[in-house]
């Protein structure tokens, strides 16, 4: 069965990634990555908006596969749960069994990490996948036992 997020063929997956370094020509102009590389702590870059339709999901994927083919290892998190956009951009060489909605509800297995983190065919590139089909998400959080911890 062909899946939402495999249906991107090599072809525009190729394209994408070749396209990742002209998009973010900016970030690079005075600014060289090997900085990044000296680090030992992750970098969390989160890419939000309450609009739909502005690009988001592309320019996280641009942004992870810039990264990526900097040599940095990236992990793409899918957290739109209604229009899960970035999930589909690279083709997958691995697909995790569980993805954004087994974390955040803690049913994933984290003491191993390839239940939830699925593995494209860019080097250092990996998904967490949105997979929210039944629109599960937001009524489990609502009835959730930690929203009124959250909610004081």
């Amino acid at each position: 069965m062909d899946k939402m997020h495999n249906r991107i063929d090599l072809d525009r997956t190729s394209l994408l990634a070749g396209s990742i370094k002209s998009s973010l020509s900016v970030i690079e102009g005075n600014k060289s990555l090997s900085g990044f590389q000296e680090q030992v702590y992750p970098v969390v870059l989160p890419v939000v908006s309450t609009k739909g339709g502005e690009g988001k999901s592309t320019k996280a994927g641009n942004i992870a596969g810039y990264t990526a083919d900097a040599g940095l290892k990236t992990l793409l998190i899918d957290g739109d749960y209604n229009q899960p956009t970035a999930s589909s951009i690279f083709k997958l060489l691995y697909e995790a069994p569980c993805g954004l909605y087994e974390l955040l509800m803690q049913t994933a297995d984290l003491s191993n990490p390839e239940s939830i983190i699925s593995r494209t065919i860019i080097p250092n590139l990996d998904v967490i996948i949105s997979n929210d089909p039944d629109d599960r998400l937001s009524n489990d959080m609502l009835h959730a036992r930690r929203l009124p911890s959250y909610a004081d």
